[in-house]
């Protein structure tokens, strides 16, 4: 029998109990996806050789102490809104949107919610969202109040902050920069987010925090944040 590892070049020889477990133990490769094929030979010929079962496993390791749910990033992966469309479906069935594109929604309320997909990386520090939002497109409908929808892939939670909330550093990190787009990570560490705007190469991240309870929530929470959003802004 072969064992194929993604992401590693090893092959390794083993046999199948007959309660059908596997006879090896597997070292855990950190954040990489493990897929096992296996070939069964029933025989000597050709023929049996070519009459084989293959069982295909997705397992996605998490790190110690993980905080977010959703999917975790793996080399090559495909981009996807699948899970957008699912937030924006979700969110349109409660009868609160006017209007929606494929960044955006608009509420019977008149709030914008700029919302944005991403996998979930591993960092030194701790866990972390990936975002590149234009300056301009957010400024441009900012006579309104605008509320961030941070999504994760994969999984039925957000990040949701008030763009009032970062306007001062989003816009410093834009100047630094002197380009319209801006790269942000939501890092989790601990009890608290992070976002950190990059600047560009050699420059210091500006940085801002809040607590991961406050802003961490599940798409039925952020339905009712959005519900009640004039009541809580009077």
């Amino acid at each position: 029998m072969r064992i194929e590892i993604d992401g590693c070049i090893e092959v390794r020889e083993t046999v199948i109990l007959k309660d059908g477990r596997i006879s090896i133990a597997m070292p855990e490769y950190k954040d990489h996806v493990v897929k096992i094929v296996i070939l069964n030979d029933y025989g000597n010929s050709q023929e049996s050789i070519e009459k084989f079962n293959t069982i295909d496993l997705s397992i996605v390791k998490k790190r110690e102490n993980a905080i977010l749910d959703g999917i975790r990033y793996k080399h090559g992966q495909s981009k996807s809104r699948e899970t957008a469309k699912k937030f924006v479906k979700y969110i349109t069935g409660f009868g609160i949107v006017t209007e929606r594109d494929t960044s955006w929604i608009t509420l019977n309320n008149n709030l914008y919610v700029k919302y944005s997909n991403s996998v979930i990386y591993d960092g030194e520090e701790g866990e972390y969202l990936w975002y590149s939002l234009s300056y301009k497109d957010i400024i441009e409908r900012s006579n309104n109040p605008v509320v961030f929808a941070f999504i994760v892939r994969g999984s039925e939670k957000l990040v949701y902050i008030p763009f009032e909330n970062i306007k001062n550093d989003f816009q410093k990190a834009r100047d630094i920069r002197n380009n319209d787009w801006v790269h942000l990570n939501i890092v989790f560490i601990n009890n608290s987010i992070v976002f950190k705007f990059k600047t560009g190469k050699d420059k210091e991240v500006i940085k801002t925090e809040f607590k991961t309870d406050d802003y961490y929530v599940s798409w039925d929470a952020f339905k009712n944040v959005l519900i009640n959003w004039k009541i809580k802004e009077e």
